[in-house]
């Protein structure tokens, strides 16, 4: 047995008290920041001033922060899109070659529309080639990167939102069938097309829309290569007329946070609600509990730009906004674009197909629960994978020889 569990135990009961000091903690430091909340809930326009000023990423308010929206009744018709990713990173010990697999899963389920049929599915792809392999710096060849960890997540998130704009175009390809169809006697596809444009459409990602992988690397060639690509598939979207949504469980986001702490400048020893304190009462706290203990179920805040230094000059009008929704269970976040988030329409369809969603899903959005089936890679898929590899490059006659690392792993000795 690898854990010495004795050892262990004493361990989980510290941390058990530190946890419950921390929860009693963090309860203190909310009723103080209510004081700050309430003296700023009408002054929203004074803070998204001050928000334009901050050089990290903030929240900037749109209406009074005590807002809070009930949804509209739920659509009866609807078409739920969701596109969910996995991937297999390059095994540099395993001895089968370089390569890496990305599954991305696919679903489209119509709602109120028996005469449509649901989508359910998933595509896999390998990359093997040196393209695939290395991202190359345009200007200089000799500048490149493999194509593997945080490389490989953005890359499969660019893949997730691809798949997401290939079914909103389809989608529209549905409503948009031509009418000839009903003189030739194509009375089926007639049915659909018809369903097809009575009910909207909504495209959901597991998530968020702020593509941070890179943040790190500011003016790099490695950003303009993903987030070009990231902002062209939210764009496909807008034209499709297809809003889309990430929803991030049980969020953990501070933009918010980081507003309230540019107003005192960080500094505790100068804060009214810190009190001369020497740590800021803010410390550790989220937007969610921030701005989420008063929202009664299914209800949101009102509506929050992100003002970051690194999306906004690549996004464009596809500059993130967000809310906060009450599950019941949770206090989720959901991030549309700004052309989703200036349409009054747009923003009530999101938060009503999404209360239906978390209702159908059990506090989680239903089609973003199969569109993670979908994606998901199993031990047993990743067994199979290995197998072929190893299959066809015998075939080739070449001989893959795992590392010594591995090797030893697989045998025991003293």
């Amino acid at each position: 047995m690898p854990l010495d569990l004795l050892d262990l135990s004493t361990q989980v009961r510290q941390m058990g008290e530190q946890l419950a000091r921390r929860r009693a903690d963090e309860q203190h430091r909310l009723e103080l920041l209510d004081a700050m909340l309430a003296d700023y809930r009408d002054r929203w326009e004074e803070l998204a001033d001050l928000a334009e000023t901050v050089t990290e990423r903030v929240a900037v308010p749109t209406g009074p922060l005590d807002e809070r929206v009930p949804p509209d009744v739920r659509p009866p018709r609807y078409t739920a899109l969701a596109t969910d990713g996995a991937e297999i990173d390059p095994d540099r010990h395993g001895g089968s070659g370089e390569f890496y697999l990305i599954n991305v899963g696919r679903v489209r389920i119509p709602y109120g529309q028996p005469e449509r049929d649901v989508e359910l599915r998933s595509v896999s792809s390998l990359g093997y080639t040196d393209e695939d392999l290395f991202i190359v710096d345009p200007r200089d060849p000799r500048r490149q990167v493999p194509m593997r960890d945080r490389h490989l997540d953005a890359l499969r998130t660019v893949e997730e939102l691809r798949a997401l704009a290939d079914l909103a175009e389809s989608e529209v390809g549905a409503r948009n069938i031509r009418a000839e169809d009903a003189s030739s006697g194509q009375e089926v596809s007639v049915r659909k097309a018809t369903a097809a444009q009575s009910a909207p459409a909504i495209a959901l990602v597991d998530g968020t829309l702020l593509f941070s992988v890179l943040e790190e690397r500011p003016r790099d060639f490695l950003r303009t290569r993903f987030y070009t690509d990231f902002v062209h598939q939210l764009e496909r979207l807008r034209r499709a007329h297809v809003p889309v949504a990430a929803y991030a469980s049980r969020s953990r986001g501070i933009d918010l946070i980081h507003l309230f702490r540019a107003v005192c400048g960080s500094t505790p020893l100068v804060c009214e609600v810190c009190s001369g304190a020497h740590a800021c009462a803010m410390r550790g706290l989220n937007d969610a509990q921030l701005l989420g203990r008063w929202l009664d179920r299914w209800d949101r805040t009102g509506l929050f730009r992100v003002r970051s230094n690194v999306h906004d000059p690549y996004y464009g009008g596809h500059r993130v906004y967000f809310f906060l929704v009450n599950t019941g269970d949770e206090i989720a976040r959901v991030e549309i674009p700004e052309w989703v988030a200036r349409d009054q329409a747009s923003v009530a369809l999101v938060h009503a197909i999404l209360v239906d969603q978390c209702a159908k899903g059990f506090g989680y959005p239903a089609v973003l629960a199969r569109a993670d089936d979908r994606a998901v890679i199993s031990l047993g898929d990743r067994d199979v994978l290995d197998t072929l590899v190893q299959q066809e490059l015998a075939r080739q006659g070449v001989v893959a020889r795992p590392s010594a690392k591995l090797s030893r792993k697989q045998v025991r000795t003293v």
